[in-house]
C-alpha cells in the first residue's frame, strides 16, 4: 500500500530503521512507539486543523450517527509512554524490537497520567472545538 503523503512515508521509513536497529547481542534494545492524535496545551496542529477547517466549512456535516470511534493522546501521557518505555526496554520485555500503539486519555485535572484507553466519540471531542468558533455540523 502507498503511503498518504510523505509525512507518513517518512514515518514508515524511519521507524522500519528503528525496528532494525534493535540488537539483542549487542545489548542495543529499540522500539517504536505509535501515539494517535495528540493534543495538549500549545497544540501546534490537531486542534488549530480542525478550527481551520471548520472556519474553512469543511466540517459542515455529521457523519453517519456521530458516534464514529477515535483515539486521542494527551501529550503528557506521550511523554510518559516514552519514559516508560525507556525504563522498561531490555532483552526481558516483549518492547525490544516491536511496534507499540500508545493510547492513553487525558489526565484528568493536574494529575498523573491514567491507563484507560481514549475512545471517544469523534465529535464528542469535534463539538466543543469547533462550537467554539461558532461552527456547528449539521
Amino acid at each position: 500500500m502507498k503511503p498518504i503523503d510523505y509525512y507518513t512515508e517518512t514515518k514508515i521509513l524511519q521507524e522500519r530503521e528503528v525496528l532494525v536497529a534493535n540488537n539483542p547481542e549487542k545489548n542495543f534494545f529499540t522500539t517504536a512507539i505509535r501515539p494517535h492524535g495528540i493534543f495538549g496545551p500549545r497544540d501546534p496542529q490537531l486542534v488549530p486543523t480542525l478550527i481551520e477547517a471548520a472556519k474553512k466549512g469543511m466540517m459542515k456535516f455529521i457523519i453517519g450517527n456521530g458516534e464514529n470511534l477515535v483515539d486521542f493522546t494527551f501529550v503528557d501521557n506521550v511523554v510518559h509512554g516514552h519514559i516508560l518505555a525507556a525504563e522498561h526496554l531490555s532483552q526481558d520485555t516483549a518492547l525490544a524490537g516491536k511496534v507499540r500503539h500508545l493510547l492513553l486519555p487525558a489526565p484528568r485535572g493536574l494529575g498523573p497520567p491514567h491507563p484507560a484507553p481514549a475512545r471517544l466519540a469523534i465529535f464528542r471531542f469535534l463539538l466543543p472545538v469547533i462550537g467554539s468558533i461558532g461552527t456547528v455540523p449539521l
